[in-house]
């Protein structure tokens, strides 16, 4: 009901008070949930909705299981049902509008690591390479390879290779080599 409610809303031209309508009957299910994001990655299980479930269903499933830190709810598009998918893990955070995307108990967890880095916007920074990561893992752009980074200790920098969206953490930065193609940065 209440997705139908939000699309009646948004053609209305009231996406902005849509949004809020959904997110308003999440609060005890997940403690950040944003409509028109998805969280790409980290699936352990994904099934077809039955008619008149919503995103709220989808974040009930996920509250319910042990296993579930987030989850996305895909809109019924051409023809096809809506799908929820269940994450073990909370990948970052990517805009599209055919999502709904919350996480479970987020202001329980720990906030997000940070840390500054000397950025190198066209460099790409060889050897060192703990490991790799790509679209699978979460990985969207730069940012999330940062992010990454940021999140391992062993990381002290990371290269960013747009054309193959792929990300290589290092223990450390080798010589910067000119690289139109990657984005580094350097821990400081």
């Amino acid at each position: 009901m209440l997705d139908r409610f939000a699309t009646d809303l948004r053609r209305l031209g009231l996406a902005a008070l849509a949004g809020a309508a959904l997110v308003m009957a999440l609060p005890a299910i997940a403690d950040e949930s944003r409509e028109g994001w998805n969280l790409p990655g980290g699936d352990y299980h994904w099934y077809e909705m039955g008619h008149g479930e919503t995103a709220v269903n989808c974040a009930s499933a996920c509250a319910a299981d042990d296993r579930c830190l987030a989850w996305t709810y895909k809109y019924a598009m051409g023809g096809e049902p809506p799908l929820c998918f269940l994450k073990d893990r909370v990948p970052g955070w990517r805009a599209d509008e055919r999502f709904f995307s919350g996480i479970r108990d987020a202001a329980d967890s720990d906030p997000p690591a940070t840390a500054s880095y000397q950025l190198l916007p066209v460099f790409r920074l060889p050897g060192n390479d703990l490991y790799m990561l790509g679209a699978g893992d979460g990985i969207g752009d730069w940012m999330d390879c940062r992010q990454a980074c940021t999140s391992d200790e062993r990381c002290g920098a990371w290269t960013y290779r747009a054309p193959t969206n792929r990300c290589l953490i290092k223990s450390r930065a080798g010589v910067p080599i000119p690289d139109g193609c990657c984005r580094s940065g350097i821990k400081n």
